[in-house]
């Protein structure tokens, strides 16, 4: 069932060649060179002095090129910046009319006066001040306005908006409190039965399967850190505007960045998917290697087998399919941004639509993910090409369109019982290890990065169990289809063998019982 002529190097093989690596080098060259990811991490003072770095002087502004390695903490004169979030919905900070500094601390009391200040200048080495201004002046544009409290931000925001009145806590004011909590917490990651029990017999008869998951995770972690430090120099990558009369710095992207960062984003979108491709391919590649070998016990090496027909047929298949999915997401984060843009500012017609559309296209990404799967595990058993793999596919699902409903609707809701069991798992653990620790003020934001860490990790574990399903399923199609059990036999085990014997029996009956129905009212007329 195996066999792979020579024309297995079809038009896409090896189009990793067609994805031009040249610009991906060129875009990680000009992030790189013009951005630095301490603007995100630290951030900026109002004078373009990245906080925790050592800078560069900035021509018309005089007090930029400061010395703030140790200053780790950015401090706003105006607390009131975090009040105006409650309306803007977005921690976006206009540094014109927020000043701000960098700090190595910030009080632990209220600072009620400016004496206060001072004082906490004298015992602690802190100037809360402008950098030239070493005592309190009454001017908000050289000392912050008294009182000052603590500032952990989200805290802040929280408390501006349990603050207001009832009918001015609206849900966009919800979503920007909730917004801050985020960035707060990251500061702070019958049929089903029978091929369970198949797959489950796969997977002891490979166990190495189970470490896929394991190199995906640290190939995907690697190349998405990479990607991710790429990204953070080219949202970085601004150009200084110096206002002239003040001084004041703020940095701006320019419009060539801007397509930089989307065509950086699709390419992220695109070697996520394509990881994760290669996983599906190898593991169905195993898979129907067992179900088609008569002798389980002379299975060799199937994973390596399917890894090195992987790499040698197949890198082209993948990558036009994951070019696929890319796309199709990359369109809903463009639709996304659109929505967030257009937010409050349309009448309900258009918000309906967009929303409408979105939904679509989330539906289009779940069915060609869906198509996408089933191709490759065609691809791993014949080794067609992807359309063709993704045509036989098709045709197979649609001709066994019941079974594979009930496949997917009772076999994924088992898997996500098991992934909400390990999520449960962890947050009892995680409450009771944490339930009585004083130094943390919010138990539940770690507990719940925790178990969302633990609900991703028991996913990418459990897929395999997934793949083997939909690979094992479409085997047995495919067994059913080419043989009959007796100048044919088939390649099934005989637990498949008796499911299906019986399927036919039941299958049978009911025909005979349609056939006895239809004769009865035929007499019935006569």
């Amino acid at each position: 069932m195996n066999k792979r002529p020579d024309v297995h190097l079809n038009k896409f093989h090896l189009a990793d060649r067609r994805f031009n690596y040249r610009i991906l080098v060129y875009v990680a060259y000009i992030g790189i060179s013009k951005g630095d990811p301490y603007k995100m991490i630290y951030g900026v003072d109002s004078w373009g002095n990245i906080c925790n770095r050592k800078n560069e002087p900035i021509p018309g502004a005089p007090m930029s090129g400061r010395n703030m390695i140790g200053k780790v903490k950015k401090f706003y004169f105006d607390q009131t910046y975090f009040t105006s979030q409650i309306n803007t919905g977005l921690p976006v900070l206009d540094e014109s009319i927020y000043i701000s500094t960098c700090v190595s601390g910030c009080p632990n009391d209220t600072l009620l006066d400016g004496s206060a200040i001072d004082e906490f200048r004298n015992t602690s080495g802190i100037n809360l001040c402008r950098y030239d201004t070493m005592s309190y002046v009454s001017d908000n544009q050289l000392c912050p306005t008294p009182p000052i409290t603590k500032q952990y931000s989200w805290y802040n925001l929280k408390m501006a908006y349990d603050s207001l009145a009832a009918s001015q806590q609206t849900a966009d004011r919800s979503d920007a409190v909730e917004t801050w909590l985020i960035y707060a917490c990251i500061a702070s990651g019958i049929t089903v039965v029978q091929l369970f029990k198949e797959a489950g017999k796969a997977i002891r008869c490979i166990p190495f399967l189970l470490l896929q998951p394991l190199w995906t995770l640290i190939i995907l972690g690697g190349v998405l850190a990479g990607l991710a430090a790429i990204a953070a120099y080219i949202e970085t990558a601004g150009i200084p505007e110096v206002n002239n009369s003040t001084g004041i710095v703020k940095y701006a992207m320019d419009d060539t960045m801007r397509y930089i960062r989307w065509y950086h984003i699709f390419g992220i979108l695109w070697v996520s998917a394509f990881i994760v491709a290669c996983q599906d391919m190898v593991i169905a590649g195993a898979i129907a290697t067992w179900f088609f070998k008569r002798d389980k016990s002379q299975l060799g090496w199937p994973v390596l087998a399917s890894i090195k027909r992987l790499i040698r047929y197949h890198l082209g298949s993948i990558a036009f399919g994951s070019f696929i999915i890319a796309l199709v997401r990359l369109a809903r984060m463009v639709l996304g941004y659109i929505q967030n843009k257009l937010r409050g500012k349309v009448g309900k017609v258009t918000d309906f639509l967009l929303k409408m559309l979105q939904c679509c296209l989330w539906c289009f990404e779940k069915f060609l993910a869906y198509l996408n799967r089933n191709a490759y595990i065609e691809i791993a058993i014949y080794g067609y090409s992807f359309c063709r793999g993704a045509q036989k596919a098709f045709l197979l699902i649609v001709s066994n369109a019941l079974r594979v409903a009930v496949i997917n609707s009772i076999g994924d809701f088992v898997l996500f019982l098991g992934k909400l069991s390990t999520m449960a798992i962890v947050l009892v653990i995680g409450h009771e290890f944490l339930k009585h620790r004083d130094d943390i003020n919010y138990m539940w934001a770690p507990i719940t990065v925790a178990a969302a860490f633990g609900f991703a990790v028991s996913h990418c574990f459990l897929l395999v169990y997934e793949v083997a399903i939909d690979t094992i399923f479409l085997c047995f199609c495919e067994d059913c289809e080419r043989n009959d059990g007796v100048t044919k036999p088939y390649y099934m085990s005989k637990d498949l063998m008796k499911y299906l014997n019986d399927s036919n029996k039941m299958k049978a009956k009911d025909e005979k019982t349609k056939t006895n129905e239809k004769e009865g009212i035929e007499l019935a007329n006569v």
